[in-house]
């Protein structure tokens, strides 16, 4: 999207002008090769542009380069196969050397989490992020070498206790996290990077992903971003949170690469992840059709997909109209409540009966929004 700076993973390009890439993750034991290569193909028959596997040890590596070579040989191999590792340096080390991205969180890559206020002095800060910095040197000259790009994964519940001490568990800190480890990848050369600011709230999600975005073109190092909320959910929850998130930040331009993360079977993710992307490519935001006070939508389309699509990434302060309610003109009217800042939720309504029976009441005692109809609950589901 609007990233600056644009590079090869495996086949797939990121970042610049080049379309956004869906991809989505493995569920199965990384270990069991013949089982994870077949999740792989139905993932990517289902349209994954980009697969991950997790690599908790350094058991899983000798599986995980099985897995690609069997992926090639059976004609996947067009699609990028990317490594989740946490905690081990050595495991990021040892598949940088076939894998075609590593994706490392900066929170236990050295730091770790212990939940313990540490009281540093600035250079005993600084001292521990050289150390960090030391301790990374060895996985970028490798990737360096091999061509491997590394994704810094920001993650909001993990954050190292020396950030949280000083920055708080804030989406302020997980810029923090991520502006350090992006200097420390201009300190040795290294810019094969892409970065996410992930969390399982979508409002934090958002503001640390904008608040990156901004820090960067500040400082003149815009790489490109993965866009994603932390186990958004299954059904109607796990598609309205991601589109609500991953929606809003690429109607504001920001966004490279996506996943849809959904609890449930990894193939049923990328589908809803192009219809997403396809769904913003086609809004038209400089015509919004608002008649007092209700957003409207003209859509005859009897896929609810598609209305999520269209209606979540509005709830957005940045555009001006969060609060207010949005209703598509058709027999069947779907409606989504504000995204209540305070609580980062909000409730999605089905509902058969007459647009003007319905009217949104805030409970205070649960600060959720509900949807009613002639005194009658509509059914409803959690989204954000």
């Amino acid at each position: 999207m609007n990233s600056k700076r644009q590079f090869q993973i495996g086949n797939v390009t990121i970042g610049g002008d080049a379309p956004v890439v869906v991809q989505s993750m493995t569920n199965t034991d990384t270990a069991d090769v013949q089982a994870s290569v077949a999740q792989c193909k139905r993932m990517i028959d289902s349209g994954a542009q980009m697969v991950r596997l997790t690599v908790p040890s350094l058991n899983e590596v000798e599986p995980l380069k099985a897995i690609k070579s069997q992926l090639a040989k059976d004609g996947y191999g067009h699609v990028p196969l990317v490594a989740d590792v946490h905690f081990n340096p050595k495991v990021a080390e040892a598949v940088a050397t076939f894998m075609d991205k590593v994706r490392v969180n900066p929170g236990n890559f050295t730091d770790k989490r212990n939940f313990s206020q540490l009281d540093l002095s600035d250079s005993e800060y600084a001292a521990q992020v050289e150390r960090m910095a030391l301790r990374a040197k060895p996985l970028f000259e490798i990737c360096k070498q091999h061509g491997t790009a590394v994704r810094l994964g920001i993650n909001h519940g993990s954050l190292c206790d020396r950030i949280v001490s000083r920055y708080g568990n804030t989406p302020e800190a997980m810029v923090q996290s991520a502006l350090e480890w992006l200097e420390i990848c201009e300190q040795y050369d290294f810019h094969k990077v892409v970065i996410s600011m992930k969390s399982s709230n979508v409002l934090t999600m958002m503001t640390a992903t904008k608040l990156l975005n901004d820090s960067m073109l500040q400082r003149d190092m815009s790489y490109p971003l993965h866009l994603g909320v932390t186990e958004a959910g299954n059904d109607r929850e796990g598609r309205v949170k991601s589109a609500a998130g991953i929606g809003a930040l690429l109607l504001m331009g920001i966004g490279d690469t996506i996943r849809v993360s959904l609890t449930e079977p990894p193939e049923n993710e990328s589908p809803f992840g192009h219809k997403l992307v396809k769904s913003i490519e086609n809004l038209d935001v400089e015509n919004l059709n608002i008649q007092d006070g209700t957003l409207i939508f003209d859509d005859d389309s009897e896929d609810e997909e598609r209305w999520f699509c269209r209606a979540a990434p509005y709830q957005n302060p940045e555009y001006g109209i969060c609060g207010v309610p949005l209703l598509r003109t058709h027999a069947i009217r779907h409606t989504v409540g504000l995204l209540c800042r305070e609580t980062a939720l909000c409730r999605l309504s089905r509902s058969q009966d007459r647009r003007d029976g319905l009217h949104r009441e805030r409970s205070r005692r649960n600060g959720r929004c509900r949807l009613r109809s002639s005194g009658r609950l509509q059914r409803s589901r959690l989204c954000v």
